[in-house]
């Protein structure tokens, strides 16, 4: 039966390594592959050949070598600036506009047509580009991060999100960045490979501890994961961490399973950032649909690759 136990774990340790390596993901491997298909026949049916301006060409090829990509531009900057004003116009209001955990209780694309503008221009050939094809939003939500505890906890922690390896997480930074304020520290994919190659390590890590304590919490098991590659990251990548610096408007992309933490300022500062889950589509995004119904969280990814398009287009 032991013999058997090792080779289950065996096989599942190589398949899981198979699904990150050829769909980026870690989900099990027949939905994974459902949505790279999905991109695939996106790609094929709806290309889109963009010629690139300069910026958004270089962004797209580091995104494409290293799983995230950041840049601004005097229109993104602008933007940015237009929608912290307001923002900060309602809270000097005193109106209630977030909940305890700093998320904005709005819907950010019925509420502020700026990100139409925003996807109709650079963030849309951006996207474009690195997709070879259309795009759909999933969702948005906008926080605002402040320090609210002594030690980091949540997103502020070391992790993935688990979803399609055709989602990409792409970050609107409303506020000024930089690592005082909290911003985003993304290890590239290529790095983030290699901690998830020894999956085994950490699998054999998290069944020591409950077999030491079978009632560990889901939260408890997520903190061994947590400080697994946390662990690993300060031991041989703290230096390949890429964690953008500069002025509001700066988009900030990476694929959803590049290991990731963000959101945890130094004491008297503060974050704004807008955050979008974009995935391909086989029709020209339809803004007009977002700032009529809104990017509602629905769950944290797809019930299955064309839910959007479904939505949307009834196909």
């Amino acid at each position: 039966m032991k013999l058997f136990s090792r080779i289950r774990n065996l096989i599942g340790d190589q398949l899981r390594w198979y699904t990150l390596l050829w769909h980026h993901s870690t989900l099990f491997y027949p939905l994974a592959r459902q949505f790279s298909n999905y991109l695939k026949t996106c790609q094929r049916i709806a290309p889109v050949h963009l010629t690139l301006s300069a910026p958004i060409k270089e962004a797209v090829a580091q995104f494409k070598n290293q799983g995230v990509a950041a840049f601004a531009t005097t229109e993104t900057t602008l933007l940015a600036e237009a929608v912290l004003e307001q923002l900060k116009a309602e809270e000097n209001r005193g109106l209630k506009v977030l909940d305890e955990d700093g998320r904005y209780l709005f819907d950010s694309f019925k509420r502020f047509p700026e990100f139409g503008k925003l996807f109709n221009s650079v963030v849309g050939e951006f996207l474009n580009g690195v997709l070879g094809c259309h795009y759909s939003i999933y969702y948005s939500i906008i926080y605002k991060s402040v320090r609210k505890a002594e030690e980091p906890m949540g997103s502020a922690l070391w992790h993935h999100d688990g979803g399609p390896g055709t989602c990409i997480n792409l970050m609107f930074c409303l506020s000024e960045t930089s690592a005082q304020n909290g911003a985003m520290k993304t290890l590239p994919w290529g790095y983030s490979l290699e901690i998830f190659r020894k999956y085994a390590e950490l699998n054999s890590r998290i069944k020591n501890a409950l077999a030491i304590n079978p009632s560990l919490t889901k939260m408890q098991v997520r903190t061994i994961k947590t400080d697994y590659f946390k662990e690993q990251i300060e031991g041989s990548y703290v230096h390949k961490v890429i964690q953008p610096v500069g002025g509001p408007g700066i988009v900030y992309a990476f694929k959803n399973n590049c290991i990731h933490a963000g959101g945890f300022p130094d004491i008297g500062y503060e974050r704004y950032v807008c955050i979008f889950h974009i995935y391909p589509s086989k029709y020209p995004t339809n803004l007009a649909w977002y700032e009529k119904y809104g990017t509602k969280k629905r769950g944290p990814y797809p019930s299955r690759p064309d839910e959007i398009d479904r939505l949307i287009f009834g196909s």
